[in-house]
């Protein structure tokens, strides 16, 4: 089976536009998305370390549970996790994997990815407004099983460890760290395309194009009507039937308070101006 499907990860930070370009992508009538609700993390942390014929049952559980978000399910997949003739891409809508460099290389050396950057001061205000979710707690975690962050990020490790350090500046040091591992990825061979949040609300049509080229598959105008495809919640309780917002690139203006706004400038300005951002947001 894992010789015909090409496997996309959506990766980067949290909060950070990765649900809406799984579910562009997972719109497709070639692509079936598979995201955190659908036990993703259970098999692809398996067949991270094992080879992919043997977590092919794994695999068709997540299948199974992922074809129930699509208004057509049956286009899909089949209630066992079988998948529809006409899926060729897999889409893995996995920003946890972002600490799995390597390990993706290995295990799916042609995968393609997809990787999101998002200001920085949007992603705190997003994360907030999650309060219900340990974000903090879970990607700390995370962090200090990565042997390589653990060597790279070490000064970012101690302050995030620190109980009096502010949440949001903790936070802010979550996105930095997951936004600056693109290179990682190519450096292990993988064919990258970095995205930028405000661009693919701003300019969706060309954006999306390019999107779908850099996956494999051909342009198809469902990706531009995901709202037709889609059902019910996705992750972070996110309507699946909402349609691009442009207001949310400018909504972390008014959720952060001015101090907030400046923490994280400060934290951050190094990496945002290197992705043009500016620190006055016009």
């Amino acid at each position: 089976m894992s010789n015909f499907l090409t496997f996309i990860f959506i990766v980067g930070s949290q909060r950070s536009g990765t649900t809406l370009a799984g579910q562009i992508l997972g719109a497709h009538p070639n692509v079936l998305l598979i995201d955190e609700e659908d036990h993703l993390y259970e098999w692809l942390n398996a067949a991270l370390v094992d080879n992919y014929e043997t977590t092919r049952t794994a695999f068709e559980a997540c299948c199974a549970l992922a074809r129930r978000k699509y208004w057509k399910p049956e286009e899909r997949a089949s209630v066992v996790g079988k998948l529809s003739p006409k899926i060729s891409h897999i889409v893995l809508k996995a920003p946890n994997a972002t600490y799995s460099d390597e390990a993706i290389a290995s295990a799916f050396p042609a995968a393609r990815i997809v990787y999101l950057v998002r200001d920085i001061r949007g992603v705190v205000a997003s994360m907030q407004r999650l309060s219900h979710i340990p974000m903090v707690e879970n990607q700390l975690r995370l962090m200090q099983t990565a042997p390589h962050i653990c060597r790279d990020f070490v000064e970012y490790i101690r302050v995030l460890s620190d109980p009096s350090t502010p949440r949001h500046k903790k936070m802010a040091l979550i996105a930095l760290t997951k936004m600056s591992l693109a290179d990682r990825f190519r450096q292990a061979g993988l064919d990258v395309m970095s995205l930028k949040y405000e661009d693919l609300v701003a300019n969706t049509e060309a954006v999306v194009s390019l999107l779908v080229k850099h996956c494999g598959l051909p342009d198809n105008p469902l990706c531009l009507s995901h709202t037709d495809v889609f059902q019910g919640l996705g992750p972070g309780k996110t309507d699946r039937n909402r349609s691009i917002d442009k207001a949310s690139v400018t909504r972390w203006a008014n959720d952060l308070d001015r101090q907030q706004i400046q923490d994280v400038w400060d934290i951050t300005a190094e990496f945002l101006l290197e992705q043009g951002y500016t620190e006055q947001f016009d």
